[in-house]
């Protein structure tokens, strides 16, 4: 399929959101919780023109789940949050934190680095796994999210420091000390892709074209091109 990472339009977010968000999916993640935050079109600059006076800010949202469908709706962020619980650590694993590129932009995709970039996140789940955790990946719409919860959060990101910086693995320590997470099955607008859980034994052959995180509207736009002709 080789669907190109871009931005989100506001009709493709409302496609989204309306017919393919499933509320019950995060619930099956983070339970009955009610804490979540968006950014309306920060990144994008592509916003609802009545919330232009706060499009760049974090704005929080006391909801249920079942009522984040229409705030979502009505607003058509770019980017959805939860706000972490306190004993639950997140580790942020970007293409670009393996090594810089010159020649690349923020937003451009070097297979290369994303193949690079799974073997960090391997690197990670595997020292986890044998140090006691129980971690979750997470991919995040362009690179991916380990998410671990313990009762011992300062010893456990003291842990991480070391162990990120014994074996430069490619992860942001400063997204540890951060409340926000972006939201499972959320859809991530600067690279219109589905924020989802995915499994260790998933991560070798896991790729953007993956059909798990390619919305529909997407899907349906490449099958048509494919039928041209």
């Amino acid at each position: 399929m080789s669907l190109a990472l871009r931005f989100a339009n506001l009709d493709e977010r409302w496609l989204y959101y309306k017919h393919e968000f499933d509320p019950s999916n995060v619930r099956e993640i983070l339970g009955n919780w009610n804490q979540f935050a968006i950014i309306i079109g920060k990144r994008t600059k592509i916003y609802l023109q009545q919330y232009k006076h706060i499009y760049h800010r974090v704005i929080k949202l006391n909801c249920k789940i079942d009522d984040l469908r229409d705030k979502l709706l009505q607003y058509l962020p770019e980017a959805v949050y939860y706000i972490r619980r306190q004993n639950e650590i997140l580790l942020d694993f970007d293409p670009e934190k393996v090594h810089t590129c010159k020649y690349l932009k923020k937003w451009d995709f070097c297979p290369y680095l994303f193949e690079e970039l799974k073997k960090h996140v391997h690197k990670m789940y595997e020292i986890l796994e044998n140090a006691g955790y129980d971690p979750e990946i997470r991919f995040s719409g362009r690179g991916f999210h380990i998410v671990l919860f313990t009762d011992k959060v300062i010893e456990t990101k003291n842990f991480l420091l070391d162990v990120i910086d014994n074996y430069k693995l490619a992860v942001d320590p400063i997204v540890m000390y951060k409340r926000l997470a972006r939201l499972p099955y959320s859809l991530n607008s600067l690279t219109t892709r589905i924020v989802t859980p995915i499994s260790i034994d998933d991560l070798e052959t896991f790729s953007l074209d993956d059909d798990r995180i390619i919305p529909k509207f997407l899907r349906c736009k490449d099958d048509r091109r494919s039928g041209d002709g």
